[in-house]
């Protein structure tokens, strides 16, 4: 866990933190349980709060390669709804890490790997509005390089429109395709930026 908080931003206790996310954990467990469709999904979240001086989330962002938005957005609406003790000194930033284990091995890819079939197919990603100055997919490539699961995530705050631009890619690269991995489950994350 990282709490951050000097300068301008306040602190809050990281005892005080991990008080009130641990209890959390269990909510997420059960996210990737009823939302995770295949065995192979799996990853971390990692969760970036900016804690406003009532204690309530003012922003939200996060960084995920679990591949899986279904997971990805039930755990966002559990954090949005975290109440933190006030901070001293001014808001305050949180970072939060949850790890979700896969059933299945799953073979990886770095984004390298992808880029060309990703160019190939990203003027789809045109007509989805909103668009945030970096965001990530995660794929997981199946038979005959057919996407399987995708996965979004930001580090900018999260709001009605980042969701909107969220379900407009992910609906669009679920259709994708890829170099074949040949019989194995591949999984691998690209950036836009």
């Amino acid at each position: 866990m990282k709490v951050a908080g000097d300068g301008v931003l306040g602190t809050i206790d990281e005892d005080a933190v991990g008080r009130i996310l641990q209890p959390k954990l269990d909510a997420f467990t059960d996210c990737f349980t009823k939302h995770r469709r295949l065995g192979y999904v799996g990853g971390s979240v990692t969760l970036r709060f900016r804690v406003a001086r009532d204690g309530s989330v003012k922003k939200l962002g996060y960084v995920s390669d679990v591949g899986s938005f279904a997971v990805e957005r039930c755990v966002l609406g559990i954090a949005r709804a975290v109440s933190f003790p006030s901070p001293k000194g001014g808001e305050a930033e949180v970072e939060y890490p949850a790890a979700f284990r896969p059933k299945q091995r799953f073979r990886v890819w770095e984004g390298d790997r992808i880029s060309a079939d990703v160019h190939r197919q990203e003027r789809d990603l045109k007509t989805c509005a909103g668009a945030p100055v970096s965001y990530q997919l995660t794929f997981y490539i199946g038979a005959g390089g057919k996407t399987t699961s995708v996965g979004f995530s930001s580090p900018d705050p999260w709001g009605i429109g980042m969701e909107a631009f969220a379900d407009c890619v992910v609906g669009k690269a679920t259709s994708w395709t890829f170099i074949d991995p040949l019989g194995e489950i591949t999984k691998a994350s690209y950036v836009f930026e």
